[in-house]
């Protein structure tokens, strides 16, 4: 059974994503390789994440319009009889993602679905 299913949705429009914390969200003399966000621009040069208020506990999925704000999910630790709990996301890192209402659903690095509340977005701007 495909992980759309089992979350309800037939077929949801996923997106590609960067994951990124605070220190990729400014601009930095000190990152060594700029992380790109989908649309090709760095992700500190994209119009908008600057405007973003981001805390240390937080990280962001960066799509090609919009930049969503999560808290950081715990890391995932297995389950007797059951689906892993937690969310494994690498910094710096793609995602496959999809938003419904006030929640954004993550293809994590495991391969699980984790259903993650949208603390703020951004709508973004990417000049090419």
């Amino acid at each position: 059974m495909s992980a759309s299913l089992c979350l309800g949705r037939l077929d949801p429009e996923w997106k590609l994503g960067t994951v990124a914390d605070v220190s990729l969200l400014r601009p930095s003399s000190t990152l060594d390789t700029p992380v790109y966000a989908p649309s090709g621009i760095p992700i500190a040069d994209v119009p908008g994440v600057q405007l973003m208020a981001i805390q240390s506990t937080q990280l962001a999925i960066v799509g090609e319009k919009t930049a969503y704000i999560i808290d950081k999910p715990a890391p995932p630790r297995p389950r007797r009889f059951q689906q892993q709990i937690g969310c494994a996301l690498t910094t710096r890192g793609e995602v496959l993602f999809y938003q419904e209402r006030t929640r954004l659903y993550v293809l994590d690095d495991n391969g699980e679905v984790c259903k993650l509340a949208i603390v703020g977005q951004e709508a973004l701007h990417p000049e090419k």
